[in-house]
């Protein structure tokens, strides 16, 4: 259930990971594990803030079709919002595809903040 989840979101030192990620329209509960796995590598950047502070959903439209559209929205402090889509027939592709477009952001916002 999402309390459960919310509260094992947390890296044991409070960091934001993507354990946190709120699967929206399209995706059932079941799926969330499978999910998580596929954005892991996202962790490395996110555990620069605390959990508290980081908001990210995944949503799909069309989901199975050949017009199927997969998009994950990351509220991060400071930064503006983080927006990746994919329209990748397969789910697993569309997820890695969403996953470096993330890091990609990610990696520059923070390099414009540095100046």
């Amino acid at each position: 259930d999402p309390e459960t989840r919310d509260a094992t979101a947390k890296t044991s030192d409070g960091r934001a990971s993507v354990e946190q990620l709120r699967t929206e329209s399209g995706f059932g509960e079941s799926e969330h594990p499978r999910i998580v796995e596929t954005l892991r590598k996202l962790d490395r950047q996110l555990q620069r803030w605390p959990a508290d502070a980081v908001d990210m959903e995944l949503y799909v439209k069309d989901r199975d079709t050949m017009a199927q559209k997969v998009t994950m929205e990351v509220w991060l402090p400071n930064l503006p919002r983080v927006v990746a889509t994919s329209n990748q027939p397969v789910l697993r592709d569309a997820l890695m595809e969403i996953r470096d477009d993330v890091w990609r952001q990610i990696k520059e916002q923070l390099a414009r903040r540095r100046g």
